[in-house]
């Protein structure tokens, strides 16, 4: 968990011009956002593989969350950020990326989507939550001003 105390809008981040910026309202596909899910998440340690029902669930009890989606030229969806507001408190949830995609700078145009909408709506305070991430993109979410607030360290062993 990371937190980030904010004053005044943040700017949105340029998206590279290889890619396309959709929220998920605009594709209302389920199948593109578990596949992100699956392909950006669930090699990284603290994911699993996602389900239609499991993605279902996640918006029907968060409707109010805005998801952003990255597509390449080719139309595939590349990466994903989860934004949402309760109260006052901002929430920037699972930043994801496909493997042959994952740089820390394209982690922060995400993350940087998500500060821009939450600061819009008026938001001030955020948490982030990332698991899995290595210490170049932590230090990339460190570097836009997150301090770590829980860092749960996790092993795993793959038994025959």
């Amino acid at each position: 968990l990371m937190t980030l105390d904010i004053t005044g809008l943040v700017p949105p981040p340029k998206i590279p011009t290889e890619f396309t910026l959709r929220t998920y309202d605009d594709v209302q596909d389920i199948n593109v956002l578990t596949e992100i899910t699956n392909t950006g998440l669930a090699d990284l340690p603290g994911h699993g593989v996602a389900s239609v029902e499991s993605i279902k669930k996640i918006l029907e009890t968060n409707p109010n969350d805005v998801t952003y989606l990255l597509f390449d030229a080719d139309n595939k969806v590349i990466g994903s950020v989860g934004v949402t507001l309760r109260d006052t408190q901002g929430v920037v949830d699972s930043p994801a990326i496909v493997p042959e995609h994952r740089t820390p700078e394209l982690y922060k145009t995400l993350v940087l989507l998500g500060l821009h909408d939450l600061t819009k709506r008026g938001c001030q305070q955020v948490q982030m939550y990332s698991w899995g991430d290595d210490d170049s993109t932590i230090a990339a979410y460190r570097e836009l001003g997150f301090k770590t607030t829980v860092h749960e360290i996790g092993y795993r062993l793959d038994l025959p």
